[in-house]
């Protein structure tokens, strides 16, 4: 079993936050223990950005049990075609190309994808397995 995680996962256990730090913690612990977890380059850079230096989150994300995982060419066309559809519906900017290629990523290269942004992912990615942290 392969998921993908994204940054708001990542970022709760960073930063230990009050609400969701423990959960999101609890569930990479508990995907780790069934099989792998990638991270793409786009959550890799947002989970990057939140250390000081940015740089460090490499060898943070190794220690974690993230697996480095790149885009590839069918990863960028589906997020290309579902963020232009996304617009077409008269979507606003703010959902960014970014969220449709973690999304993307996930649908493609993965058998689920770890988050606390279930409604866009199961919105624009159906059949995408979506798997959220408890709160406390």
């Amino acid at each position: 079993m392969r998921f993908a995680v994204d940054s708001s996962v990542v970022i709760d256990i960073l930063l230990d936050d009050s609400l969701f730090g423990q959960g999101s913690q609890v569930l990479l612990e508990e995907y780790l223990a069934i099989g792998s977890v990638v991270i793409c380059p786009i959550t890799f850079a947002e989970c990057a950005a939140v250390l000081s230096p940015p740089e460090r989150f490499e060898s943070v994300a190794s220690e974690m049990g993230l697996i480095w995982d790149d885009f590839t060419p069918d990863v960028c066309g589906m997020a290309a075609s579902m963020w232009q559809e996304y617009r077409r519906r008269g979507g606003p900017r703010g959902r960014i190309l970014a969220d449709f290629l973690i999304g993307a990523h996930a649908r493609q290269r993965a058998d689920g994808i770890l988050s606390r942004d279930r409604g866009f992912f199961r919105s624009y990615f159906q059949g995408l397995r979506v798997v959220e942290p408890e709160a406390r």
